[in-house]
């Protein structure tokens, strides 16, 4: 089966979960399969591996001005899907490199719903209403969704109960740890630190974390808090100055997957007190590295770490600082959530997305 997998989600990241999410189906997929990538350039971006994968990338073909090279890319791919014959399309996003209807695409189509964001936080995230609008129409004109949760599906349907019939639930998986160690001696550290990974968009709720981290820094002078992401904003800054934070915050923007499993494995808890999520990938990355998790009991995340987890209330700082102390103050409980995140771990992985998602690609074509 041929599978043109349309990369514009590689615009807009190059790393995150959703194109975590993409590089495990494609690496997935059986050795019969002939994947087919389109992406524009993006020196940060990871791009999946597969025996027949082929990967069309624009350049810009050192066209300038640049905006010469950004008005000729939509025509680059456009002249690529129509010269290359395909079984299906999965999209990456709700919208396509050609930059064309999604109509005019002539082979069965597929999408992936990771979150309901724009709707549920419309005001916030899409104010003007193109990135619904856009996913609104993916939605109803595409012949497959899947979604990564059933919490995805739920909110899904509560906007768009008309494709119930074409919906499918297919969880993430999480990478088996590998016997790592830190890659750089910049990362061997003897401190004690709870971690939070990934974005601090306003839902995620890192406002609220730190606050409540402010609450037990007084009682354990010695425990900080290490952050996986980008760095710090202006507004951050100002937050944790204003908490006496500063010593006790680290952020880490460029590390490595085997880092990652590493500054988990050595973590006293992944803390994750997401106000919403359509998934909750970093939940499952710490349980599978062994990692004691402290997270939210809304949207997704029960679904996603059952009782494996510490669940509060994300919006009480005083619930989350409880448990901060609770899984610092007994070694004891921390052993036995790891042991039940293990177990919970797996009952996810990226195999068992793919078969699940291999089923409705050969019932399209």
């Amino acid at each position: 089966m041929q599978i043109f997998y349309d990369g514009y989600i590689y615009k807009i990241q190059g790393i995150g979960g959703v194109a975590r999410y993409f590089s495990n189906l494609i690496s997935q997929l059986p050795p019969n399969y002939k994947p087919a990538l389109a992406v524009n350039q993006n020196p940060a971006a990871i791009y999946p591996s597969h025996p027949n994968l082929k990967i069309f990338q624009y350049n810009y073909l050192g066209l300038q001005p640049s905006r010469i090279s950004a008005w000729f890319e939509p025509y680059y791919f456009q002249w690529f899907t129509q010269h290359n014959q395909v079984d299906l399309w999965h999209l990456t996003y709700y919208q396509i490199l050609t930059q064309t209807p999604l109509k005019r695409i002539k082979c069965p189509w597929v999408i992936t719903i990771h979150d309901m964001i724009h709707e549920l936080f419309s005001k916030q995230i899409d104010p003007d209403g193109k990135q619904a609008a856009a996913k609104k129409e993916a939605i109803l004109g595409c012949d497959a969704i899947f979604c990564v949760s059933e919490n995805t599906k739920r909110d899904l349907l509560h906007y768009y109960p008309s494709v119930a019939d074409k919906v499918f639930v297919t969880y993430l998986g999480a990478e088996n740890p590998a016997q790592s160690s830190f890659d750089s001696q910049d990362f061997v550290t003897t401190e004690s630190y709870y971690l939070y990974v990934g974005g601090r968009w306003f839902y995620k709720n890192f406002g609220g974390l730190i606050t409540a981290f402010a609450k037990v820094s007084t009682l354990l002078p010695n425990v900080k808090l290490y952050v996986v992401g980008q760095a710090f904003n202006q507004e951050e800054h100002k937050q944790i100055a204003e908490l006496n934070l500063t010593d006790k915050i680290t952020v880490f923007s460029q590390i490595t997957d085997r880092d990652l499993a590493a500054l988990y494995r050595n973590s006293l808890a992944l803390v994750y007190p997401s106000l919403y999520e359509g998934f909750g990938l970093p939940p499952l990355e710490a349980m599978v590295n062994g990692t004691p998790v402290i997270t939210s009991k809304c949207s997704s995340i029960p679904e996603v770490v059952g009782d494996a987890g510490i669940l509060i209330d994300p919006r009480s700082s005083h619930d989350l600082a409880e448990a901060l102390l609770l899984i610092y103050n007994h070694p004891l409980e921390r052993e036995r959530l790891r042991a039940q995140g293990y177990k919970r771990a797996k009952l996810f992985s990226w195999e068992r997305l793919t078969e699940k998602t291999l089923k409705v690609y050969k019932s399209l074509v």
